[in-house]
């Protein structure tokens, strides 16, 4: 085998044995052959909260302080600029995943406003009957 053959098949190994506690980490709310159409949107509702309020905190975080210590031990002029660089890309993108998230919130509440069965405020929230 060459070596990038194996580097993507160690990839994929990877990704195979992250996937399977998906379903224990509450990610997929079925199992197998009793999911629904439900399902679906509830496992995507799962994993845009998941991304949005789990992932992302903890990732800016990392990355201000990063830049942090570029900006505190960064000798040289270009290396404190680019610390400034990195603080402002991840302001910038918090900004953006959130406000997204905050327009998505407003539109899907707005629209579904007055709907029968519908609760607009907990639209990330889906809720199967099975």
């Amino acid at each position: 085998m060459k070596h990038k053959d194996i580097i993507l098949t160690l990839i994929i190994l990877l990704f195979a044995v992250i996937g399977f506690p998906v379903f224990a980490a509450g990610l997929v709310p079925c199992n197998g052959l009793d999911c629904t159409p439900c399902h679906f949107f509830a496992g995507f509702s799962n994993i845009i909260n998941f991304i949005v309020f789990t992932l992302t905190p903890p990732a800016a975080a990392v990355m201000i302080l990063a830049s942090a210590v570029v900006l505190i031990f960064g000798g040289t002029e270009s290396a404190k600029t680019a610390g400034k660089k990195m603080l402002t890309s991840v302001v910038i993108g918090l900004v953006i995943i959130y406000s997204s998230w905050l327009i998505v919130n407003t539109i899907i509440r707005t629209l579904a406003k007055g709907t029968d069965g519908w609760t607009p405020s907990a639209w990330n929230q889906v809720q199967c009957n099975r």
